[in-house]
């Protein structure tokens, strides 16, 4: 079966167009996933046997601790931190980082996460929280940015493409 030029053409037309709205829509969402406002209204904390509830919190910090062996994964977080710390006036009371319990009793974590905070300036507060699953849904540390009534959740480490999204998001709020 022979095809005629026409159809030929229109179908290299549907192939060019179907992969066109293919990569447009691939390239829409920078994160990895989201979650509704709605869904992130309180947090378990250990360290202090209660919990918190969410109001102004911008930024939203996940971390396994041990994630950052991750060369990129810890760069990647650095450069957002530092980032919010440069603009502390800016984000003071919008940003919180929540801490992953893992073999270490709640107590020496939390002395642990503090002198690291110290060590590389980051100026937020930390919470202990009793595991990742609830609130990474890929199980990776990550970084939580408000937009609206949802969070864009983007996993470390990430690609150039979506910390330059976060970062030139967050110039926004300046």
């Amino acid at each position: 079966m022979k095809l005629s030029r026409t159809k030929k053409l229109l179908i290299l037309l549907f192939i060019i167009i179907f992969f066109l709205f293919l990569f447009i829509n691939l390239n829409k969402r920078q994160s990895d996933y989201i979650i509704d406002v709605k869904d992130l209204k309180t947090i378990n904390i250990l360290s202090e046997n209660k919990k918190i509830e969410l109001k102004n919190e911008k930024v939203i910090f996940v971390i396994r601790y041990s994630d950052f062996n991750c060369q990129p994964c810890f760069l990647d977080f650095l450069r957002i931190s530092n980032y919010l710390n440069d603009n502390i006036k800016i984000f003071d009371g919008s940003v919180i980082y929540l801490i992953a319990k893992y073999s270490r009793s709640t107590e020496s974590l939390s002395n642990i996460i503090s002198r690291w905070k110290k060590l590389y300036s980051i100026l937020y507060p930390h919470y202990i929280i009793p595991n990742m699953s609830d609130y990474a849904q890929n199980g990776k540390s990550c970084v939580f940015i408000k937009k609206g009534n949802y969070y864009d959740v983007f996993d470390f480490p990430m690609r150039k493409k979506q910390m330059d999204f976060i970062i030139s998001f967050l110039q926004k709020d300046e």
